[in-house]
């Protein structure tokens, strides 16, 4: 049973099922925060780099994180040599006037129905 589906908390078996699907689904959790831990540290270097740029610049595109893992300098990343293509997300402003809807015409007089 499940709190937040049917109101009511708690298994329908036996406690020593219970304890046993408690403590595996408890290994599989430590298993799977070692794992993050251990690829963290692996790729600490990596990630202080990541970090380094994001607070200097405060944002990051996937071809800026693609540069930087593969040891390029990021702020070129996004330039397309030869081109006229704008970098994304980077002449965006705010507008402060609220958005106009377009006008919709309405008839002048609602449809009359006609009895036969």
């Amino acid at each position: 049973q499940n709190q937040y589906l049917d109101g009511g908390y708690g298994m329908n078996c036996a406690q020593d099922t219970f304890a046993g699907v408690d403590a595996e689904v408890r290994a599989i959790i430590d298993r799977c925060h070692a794992d993050a831990v251990r690829t963290l540290q692996e790729n600490r270097a990596m990630l202080d780099k990541i970090a380094a740029y994001l607070l200097e610049k405060e944002t990051l595109t996937g071809n800026e994180m693609l540069a930087i893992i593969e040891g390029r300098d990021p702020s070129l990343a996004d330039v397309v040599l030869g081109s006229d293509i704008e970098r994304p997300a980077r002449a965006i402003h705010m507008v402060s006037e609220p958005p106009v809807a377009p006008a919709i015409p309405l008839d002048d007089e609602p449809e009359k129905k006609t009895e036969e």
